[in-house]
């Protein structure tokens, strides 16, 4: 039986890290990193969408915030990012917005879970607006 996801989601505060050229957060705890949960990416920048879809599935990286720089330098793969064809009925879809769900499974995630923090790499595509949603599930 699949579980219900509650309808209200968590977003979660991005901080820009120019140093490491990441999107990160630390606000992850041990309910909002569980595997179970739902995990999306909205993502928006000055260009179109399929041309942000392309960019980001061919040069974006997901990760730990720590490990996402060592995903990026040696080209590695991080956590798979899905496109998604429109905004998912469990959080507050915002115009102009492309939306991924994020696997939560496999070493990647295990590093995240092991951190509580998120992290992402879009390339050299530095003033987009990105957000991270982790929709739980009831009960």
């Amino acid at each position: 039986m699949a579980k219900r996801f509650r309808p209200a989601s968590r977003r979660s505060n991005w901080k820009w890290q120019p140093s490491e050229r990441i999107y990160a957060t630390a606000e992850l705890n041990s309910t909002l990193a569980d595997s179970r949960n739902m995990v999306y990416l909205a993502i928006k920048a000055r260009m179109d969408s399929k041309e942000l879809t392309a960019w980001v599935v061919e040069k974006g990286k997901a990760g730990s915030a720590k490990g996402v720089k060592s995903l990026t330098l040696l080209n590695v793969e991080g956590l798979r990012l899905e496109h998604l064809s429109g905004a998912p009925t469990e959080i507050a879809g915002g115009a102009g917005f492309e939306y991924f769900r994020v696997s939560t499974h496999g070493a990647q995630w295990n590093k995240v879970r092991e951190e509580f923090a998120f992290g992402l790499s879009l390339g050299k595509l530095e003033d987009a607006d990105a957000r991270l949603f982790v929709v739980t599930p009831e009960g």
